[in-house]
């Protein structure tokens, strides 16, 4: 929060708020702070997530890549709903899974890895040979999330069939002065009031005279 009423705004050194053990502040303007987003946020990130995902599995050489959302536009049928992993390449012998999940919420990389041995026992049952996909690595950074304002997410792949994302919120630390129209109505009367006084101080001892 900006302005003469939030303190920590005050001091042109402070950092992170003054609180840097919660906030991360990289380059003295802005706060990092990581969040966990509720469902529906949790849903813009993943629709936000998936076309990045698409293009870094078409830069690992997958041409036949669909994704959840994409899935849900041209199939959602009962047996889809059952067996829809976030990403999926298909060669012509296997098809590959890929889950995502935020990390750290509700044990994002273990949450990951039941969908996708959940997603290839239901192929094999099908006669479909079925994989974890390959780690990916880095997928993209400081993504802003479609629908939320200030959200952004890092998405990226360490581990076979699991994609994950970090989302953090950014807040302006606005160092310094910053004087919003009521801050600058308040310094005008204080200045005010405070000429006031000091003209009644100039003139009392002329009205004691009197």
């Amino acid at each position: 929060m900006g302005g003469v009423f939030n303190y920590v705004n005050l001091h042109v050194y402070h950092y992170a708020g003054n609180n840097p053990v919660k906030y991360v502040d990289p380059d003295g303007n802005d706060s990092i702070v990581p969040i966990t987003l509720n469902a529906w946020q949790g849903i813009q990130a993943h629709n936000t997530a998936y076309p990045y995902i698409s293009r870094s599995l078409r830069e690992h050489g997958y041409n036949n890549v669909i994704t959840n959302k994409a899935m849900r536009i041209i199939l959602d049928g009962p047996v889809v709903r059952r067996l829809r992993p976030d990403a999926q390449a298909f060669g012509s012998n296997t098809v590959k899974y890929w889950e995502l999940k935020q990390a750290g919420a509700g044990s994002g990389s273990t949450s990951a890895n039941n969908a996708v041995e959940y997603y290839m026992r239901m192929a094999e049952r099908s006669g479909i040979t079925a994989e974890a996909g390959e780690a990916l690595g880095l997928i993209a950074n400081a993504v802003p999330v479609d629908g939320l304002n200030n959200v952004f997410i890092n998405i990226y792949s360490n581990e076979p069939g699991v994609i994950l994302y970090d989302a953090y919120e950014v807040r302006p630390d606005n160092n310094g002065f910053s004087l919003n129209n009521e801050d600058v109505m308040l310094i005008l009367t204080i200045v005010s009031a405070l000429l006031l006084v000091a003209t009644m101080g100039e003139l009392a001892p002329v009205v004691l005279l009197f």
